[in-house]
């Protein structure tokens, strides 16, 4: 009796630690931001769930593109996700498309089991600050439409 009870036991919270496991939130993380080579953004846009910004291959881009990193790095902190950056310029030679990523330059895209889910084009921002607040919107749309 004793080894049927501790069976069970056994089973029933092996079940739990699957269902937990499951249900984990795919996009958690420290805010951490990574740039990633045109190799990376092809397997991310086929198979990863989670956040890309990409960066514009123009110099005249780089003041703009430092304000939308800035605000999606503190976005990123204060929502606890990590996210990808692919930076053009670097990798002139490559096309986003090509690489299987849907999207204009200075913008993010939220991709879900390599499937583009969202997108928010950040390319008419000024302000740090207002990055930040369309940022931190896109992330909640982001997590209440496919993480809730």
């Amino acid at each position: 009796m004793y080894y049927k009870n501790f069976i069970c036991s056994v089973a029933y919270i092996f079940l739990i630690a699957i269902l937990t496991a499951c249900g984990n939130n795919a996009i958690k993380g420290s805010g951490e931001m990574k740039k990633i080579t045109p190799e990376e953004v092809q397997a991310f846009a086929m198979e990863d769930t989670g956040f890309i910004y990409i960066k514009s291959p123009l110099k005249s881009d780089n003041e703009a593109d430092e304000k939308i990193l800035q605000g999606f790095k503190r976005a990123a902190e204060q929502q606890e996700i990590d996210f990808y950056v692919f930076d053009e310029g670097e990798h002139q030679k490559w096309v986003k498309d090509d690489l299987g990523v849907n999207l204009l330059s200075q913008s993010i895209g939220f991709y879900q089991n390599g499937e583009k889910k969202e997108g928010l084009d950040l390319s008419r921002v000024n302000e740090k600050d207002q990055a930040l607040k369309e940022i931190n919107q896109f992330i909640d749309n982001v997590k209440s439409d496919y993480f809730n």
